[in-house]
Protein backbone atom coordinates (compact mmCIF):
# COMPACT_ATOMS: atom_id res chain seq x y z
CA UNK A 1 0.00 0.00 0.00
CA UNK A 2 2.85 2.37 0.79
CA UNK A 3 4.31 1.88 -2.69
CA UNK A 4 0.97 2.83 -4.28
CA UNK A 5 0.74 5.98 -2.17
CA UNK A 6 4.31 6.91 -3.05
CA UNK A 7 3.56 6.46 -6.78
CA UNK A 8 0.47 8.64 -6.53
CA UNK A 9 2.42 11.33 -4.70
CA UNK A 10 5.14 11.19 -7.35
CA UNK A 11 2.56 11.54 -10.13
CA UNK A 12 1.02 14.50 -8.31
CA UNK A 13 4.43 16.13 -8.02
CA UNK A 14 5.19 15.44 -11.67
CA UNK A 15 1.88 17.02 -12.75
CA UNK A 16 2.12 19.94 -10.33
CA UNK A 17 5.48 21.17 -11.64
CA UNK A 18 4.26 22.16 -15.14
CA UNK A 19 0.86 23.20 -13.76
CA UNK A 20 2.50 25.71 -11.40
CA UNK A 21 4.39 27.45 -14.20
CA UNK A 22 1.73 27.23 -16.92
CA UNK A 23 -1.07 29.76 -16.81
CA UNK A 24 -3.17 28.34 -19.67
CA UNK A 25 -4.95 24.98 -19.58
CA UNK A 26 -4.20 24.42 -23.27
CA UNK A 27 -0.47 24.78 -22.72
CA UNK A 28 -0.62 22.52 -19.66
CA UNK A 29 -2.51 19.89 -21.67
CA UNK A 30 0.15 20.01 -24.38
CA UNK A 31 2.92 19.52 -21.82
CA UNK A 32 1.13 16.54 -20.22
CA UNK A 33 0.39 14.90 -23.60
CA UNK A 34 4.04 15.29 -24.59
CA UNK A 35 5.43 14.03 -21.27
CA UNK A 36 3.02 11.11 -20.69
CA UNK A 37 1.86 10.41 -24.26
CA UNK A 38 -1.74 10.77 -23.07
CA UNK A 39 -4.13 13.29 -21.57
CA UNK A 40 -5.00 13.73 -17.91
CA UNK A 41 -8.59 12.79 -18.73
CA UNK A 42 -7.34 9.56 -20.28
CA UNK A 43 -5.28 8.75 -17.18
CA UNK A 44 -8.33 9.36 -15.00
CA UNK A 45 -10.59 7.15 -17.17
CA UNK A 46 -8.04 4.31 -17.06
CA UNK A 47 -7.67 4.63 -13.29
CA UNK A 48 -11.44 4.69 -12.67
CA UNK A 49 -12.10 1.62 -14.79
CA UNK A 50 -8.99 -0.49 -14.17
CA UNK A 51 -7.30 0.91 -11.06
CA UNK A 52 -8.90 -1.79 -8.95
CA UNK A 53 -8.57 -4.55 -11.60
CA UNK A 54 -5.16 -6.16 -11.08
CA UNK A 55 -6.43 -9.14 -13.10
CA UNK A 56 -6.55 -6.92 -16.20
CA UNK A 57 -3.57 -4.67 -15.39
CA UNK A 58 -1.24 -7.64 -14.88
CA UNK A 59 -1.99 -9.04 -18.34
CA UNK A 60 -1.86 -5.84 -20.39
CA UNK A 61 1.62 -4.74 -21.40
CA UNK A 62 0.67 -1.59 -23.29
CA UNK A 63 -0.89 1.51 -21.76
CA UNK A 64 -2.48 2.25 -25.13
CA UNK A 65 -4.65 -0.85 -24.78
CA UNK A 66 -6.06 0.39 -21.49
CA UNK A 67 -6.64 3.84 -22.98
CA UNK A 68 -8.47 2.30 -25.96
CA UNK A 69 -10.58 0.13 -23.63
CA UNK A 70 -11.71 3.21 -21.72
CA UNK A 71 -12.63 5.17 -24.83
CA UNK A 72 -16.11 6.63 -24.61
CA UNK A 73 -16.64 5.53 -28.23
CA UNK A 74 -16.16 1.82 -27.45
CA UNK A 75 -19.48 0.05 -26.83
CA UNK A 76 -19.73 -1.66 -23.44
CA UNK A 77 -20.35 -5.06 -25.07
CA UNK A 78 -17.10 -4.74 -27.06
CA UNK A 79 -15.21 -3.67 -23.91
CA UNK A 80 -16.45 -6.77 -22.05
CA UNK A 81 -15.43 -8.99 -25.00
CA UNK A 82 -11.90 -7.50 -25.04
CA UNK A 83 -11.63 -7.86 -21.25
CA UNK A 84 -12.63 -11.53 -21.52
CA UNK A 85 -10.00 -12.06 -24.22
CA UNK A 86 -7.34 -10.41 -22.02
CA UNK A 87 -8.30 -12.54 -19.01
CA UNK A 88 -8.13 -15.67 -21.18
CA UNK A 89 -4.55 -14.78 -22.11
CA UNK A 90 -5.29 -13.50 -25.59
CA UNK A 91 -3.36 -10.73 -27.25
CA UNK A 92 -5.24 -7.43 -27.55
CA UNK A 93 -3.80 -4.41 -29.30
CA UNK A 94 -4.89 -0.78 -29.05
CA UNK A 95 -5.96 -0.78 -32.70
Amino acid sequence: MRRIIEKKLELGRTLAEPRDVTSRNTAFGHIVRHKFDCTVAEMIRVWKRYGQRPDIIAKVRNRGVLAALTSTLLPESARRAFEAKILAGGNVTAK
